[in-house]
């Protein structure tokens, strides 16, 4: 099924007949609208700046997948919003916990009496055009590689039987990545690599929210959440929006990107 949110399709240029037409409507038609990585910051923070979040008086978070696909995103928010603050690991899990967060809280601007934090949380797949999920190409290499890497060792686990829940210590995000998941799979089925991507922008945002409520009193602090999924493709990269939102002076704002 589709996700149900809506981008605006006019803000990527298409020309008629063209790879990248036929690759966008193929897209369109399985998960739903889309924006290019520019346009799609820049309407965002648009929409948070009129919210009264603007770089000189907030601090960002950013959860992203350490992937170097995934750097782009960082220098988008650091182009709207100076340099984030990484709370996250493989897949854009938000494996640093509350005392990295209590950490970029406490680098905040302080700017009167409130402060303002923005976070932007990702997940992110590959996707050629065809029924494989997950393919993508990488600068330099001759075959087709693959991402989230992470998430694809994960069901690859599930399908293997071969899955141990004991924390490896040198592989604790991956370990941390497995245990968290287990808790959202869909009962009596494996998920697609589509729908556990899905559930990681889902989980990100839960988790972040819930380490957000033992740290600061939500009454006094401004802060905004822009969620998404970053698909890789042969024609470029696209944004396919997800949750967005604010809690400004004790209520929510719901935003429609």
């Amino acid at each position: 099924m589709a996700p149900t949110w809506h981008a605006n399709i006019t803000e990527i240029d298409l020309e008629k007949g063209t790879v990248k037409e036929t690759l966008i409507a193929n897209i369109r038609e399985r998960l739903g609208n889309l924006y290019e990585p520019e346009s799609y910051f820049r309407i965002v923070s648009q929409q948070f700046e009129n919210l009264g979040f603007f770089k000189g008086n907030t601090i960002a978070g950013a959860l992203t997948c350490r992937d170097e696909l995934c750097y782009t995103l960082t220098e988008s928010i650091k182009q709207y919003w100076g340099n984030p603050f990484i709370l996250s690991g493989l897949a854009g899990i938000p494996v640093c916990g509350k005392s990295a967060l209590k950490a970029m809280i406490s680098h905040a601007p302080t700017n009167g009496d409130v402060e303002r934090y923005v976070f932007f949380v990702f997940s992110h797949i590959g996707y050629d055009g065809g029924k494989e999920e997950g393919a993508c190409i990488r600068p330099g290499r001759k075959e087709m590689s693959s991402a989230c890497g992470a998430l694809i060792q994960f069901l690859e686990m599930l399908k293997s039987g071969n899955f141990d829940l004991i924390p490896d210590p040198l592989d604790w995000e991956l370990s941390y990545l497995k245990l968290r998941l287990l808790r959202e799979l869909p009962f009596g089925r494996l998920p697609t690599l589509w729908e556990l991507t899905q559930i990681v922008v889902s989980v990100s945002v839960n988790d972040l929210l819930r380490q957000l409520s033992e740290i600061v009193d939500r009454e006094k602090v401004h802060y905004a959440i822009a969620s998404a999924i970053h698909i890789h493709t042969s024609q470029g990269d696209f944004i396919l929006p997800k949750y967005h939102f604010a809690h400004i002076e004790g209520r929510r704002v719901t935003l429609k990107i």
